[in-house]
């Protein structure tokens, strides 16, 4: 059943894969623990590798956390290349979500020798961009290009669009962050232009949150729309309520600045029903949006409140979209 779910997930059939895995989650536990507690070192893998990406793509974490020591064991026990770069990525990512910078950095820069002893020149490009965003926000600027210039010479030279998307939106970010606001405008142009739906959804989500927050932090709002939607659309297919979060709040903020109180607090009281079930490292910023509406437009923050209290989040993301999409 986990490795049919995994299938159908790679596939890009997101909703169909985590409904299946919300299903069955009760067996899938219960197998998975017992192959862990007798040492079935073959199943353990086989769990581990098909289920790493759905707990964190869920925002499953204390399901995550208790398989990621037993996926670390099998992996080197059983030399399964497939599983060591699956969980040094991800346990790095999660890392990297918790700000544990140099838990992150050492995962990935084990995950980058991994990858080159075994010829995974796809794994180290991945590696060298993720780790880049690390180091830049450390500050070591000069650190965080090389990796990333060796990163799109890589994706480049296996044709990885995708790869060479998220690559070039983090060069826009450093553009963006030296003043060269024109150079950042068309590196986020070439990004968008290099995305490839058609071969895998897995680094898309990071583009579109990532262009969505440069075209907002730096003014230019129609196109942070744009993008924000797009990637609530995507990511509520995928049940990826981290990045949900994200765009509910853009939105509103967006909304707020655009002084479309209504729709902005809409959202924000959205985002706020997603955090109590789902708890995201995104709920700070919309608790500080939400607050902010409360002090200038009581009314309709009180309003929405009681008129919404018993609908649920799912639906009112579903208005969101049909409403926003009239605007793009």
């Amino acid at each position: 059943m986990a490795e049919q779910i995994d299938a159908i997930y790679t596939e890009g059939r997101w909703l169909e894969a985590t409904s299946m895995l919300w299903e069955n989650l009760g067996n899938i536990r219960s197998a998975t623990n017992f192959c862990v507690q007798e040492e079935l070192n073959a199943e353990v893998a086989r769990f581990s590798y098909a289920l790493l990406p759905l707990y964190f793509d869920s925002s499953y974490y204390a399901d995550f956390e208790k398989l990621c020591e037993p996926a670390y064991r099998v992996a080197h026990l059983l030399d399964d290349y497939k599983l060591k770069r699956r969980v040094y990525g991800l346990d790095g990512a999660r890392a990297a979500i918790i700000k544990d910078k140099p838990r992150c950095i050492e995962i990935w820069n084990k995950r980058i020798k991994i990858c080159q002893a075994a010829g995974d020149i796809e794994g180290v490009a991945d590696t060298l961009i993720d780790l880049s965003w690390e180091y830049a926000e450390l500050g070591q600027l000069d650190v965080a290009k090389d990796h990333l210039d060796r990163g799109l010479e890589l994706a480049r030279s296996i044709q990885n669009q995708n790869l060479a998307a998220t690559c070039l939106v983090q060069i826009a970010r450093q553009a963006f962050e030296r003043g060269e606001t024109e150079v950042g405008l068309e590196t986020l142009r070439q990004a968008e232009a290099e995305i490839d739906y058609a071969t895998g959804k897995q680094l898309i989500p990071f583009v579109l949150q990532y262009s969505a927050l440069l075209y907002q932090q730096y003014g230019f709002d129609e196109d942070a729309w744009r993008f924000a939607q797009s990637l609530l659309a995507m990511t509520l297919e995928g049940h990826r309520y981290q990045q949900v979060s994200w765009s509910l709040a853009c939105l509103g903020e967006l909304s707020e600045k655009a002084e479309n109180f209504e729709f902005a607090a809409f959202c924000l009281l959205t985002a706020t029903k997603l955090n109590r079930e789902f708890t995201t490292k995104y709920e700070p910023r919309v608790r500080t949006g939400t607050a902010r509406l409360q002090k200038s437009h009581p009314e309709i923050m009180t309003r929405l409140i009681a008129e919404h209290r018993k609908t649920p989040w799912l639906s009112m993301v579903k208005t969101i979209l049909k409403e926003s999409s009239s605007r793009t």
